[in-house]
């Protein structure tokens, strides 16, 4: 019916999904099982994944929202509210200019632990 080349392409279009899913799956797992805290974000410059310790050190939990693009703003706004509000500004800047360039970065700031203290970490990043 169709040509192979059409095929396979159809089939990539299909599968693609599933398999990201999957992939996805297997990048959290293992994630989860570093002995670091790891955010993520996406191409539009918004956090979209932080990993089970920094949500832990944070002590911040996701709620199982109505929608994904109410989860997205959830996990968007995470860092915004556990930085310190002195550092908030600078580290956006640095963040953001990076994030222009696509180029690697590190920022130190403080960050509030679950117990309401503030500590001082050095976040290292690369596009």
């Amino acid at each position: 019916m169709f040509s192979k080349k059409v095929q396979s392409y159809i089939n990539q279009i299909i599968v693609a999904p599933s398999e990201r899913q999957q992939d996805e799956k297997v990048f959290c797992k293992q994630a989860d099982t570093a002995s670091l805290m790891i955010w993520m974000s996406g191409y539009n410059a918004l956090y979209c994944y932080f990993n089970s310790n920094w949500l832990e050190f944070t002590g911040t939990h996701l709620t199982t929202a109505v929608s994904a693009s109410v989860r997205e703003d959830e996990i968007g706004n995470i860092w915004t509210c556990s930085v310190h509000p002195e550092d908030k500004q600078r580290c956006e800047d640095i963040y953001l200019k990076a994030f222009a360039v696509h180029d690697s970065f590190q920022r130190q700031y403080r960050l509030r632990r679950a117990d309401g203290e503030y500590h001082w970490i050095l976040d290292t990043a690369a596009p």
